[in-house]
């Protein structure tokens, strides 16, 4: 709501992404300046989800032009719902949370956030990363119904170091 956007340092679009540009649009006065993080994938089914991204590249960068002065961050989209209620559901380490901004102190606004709420966050640089995260939730939704591998997976970058 109007009331809840203008209250919030920092707002989190979790709505059908068919919905999330007007209404980010119907509320861009109460979102300039806030940091708006889309956690939505703009999708269509055909036997599994096909990324069916708006004309501007990405849902994030839609949203980002549909409320201009909007911090727009994405992320919280490559894993199931489950996830956001517990971070350690497939085990140790925690899910990843890929992050995607031009605004750098938004983005670690929002990295501090899911730190603090159990995640591990990932830089995943430039809001234009964002239809690159959103391809990578497309395969995360492909694998976890069409695959069969069910819901309680998450992707995760190791490395040697």
């Amino acid at each position: 709501t109007a009331d809840a956007a203008a209250w919030g340092d920092v707002v989190f679009l979790a709505i059908p992404a068919t919905a999330a540009v007007d209404v980010a649009r119907s509320l861009a006065n109460e979102l300039k300046g806030k940091i708006v993080v889309d956690c939505n994938n703009p999708l269509t089914w055909k036997d599994g989800p096909v990324w069916a991204p708006p004309s501007e590249g990405s849902l994030a960068a839609a949203i980002a032009k549909a409320a201009p002065g909007a911090r727009v961050v994405k992320g919280f989209n490559t894993f199931g719902a489950e996830f956001h209620g517990d971070p350690k559901l497939a085990g140790e380490p925690a899910a990843q949370v890929f992050l995607a901004s031009d605004d750098a102190d938004a983005k670690k606004t929002v990295s501090d956030i899911a730190t603090k709420a159990g995640f591990r966050p990932v830089d995943a640089g430039p809001l234009r990363n964002a239809a690159v995260i959103e391809n990578l939730a497309m395969l995360w939704i492909h694998l976890a119904t069409v695959g069969g591998h069910g819901r309680t997976f998450v992707f995760a970058m190791q490395s040697k170091t």
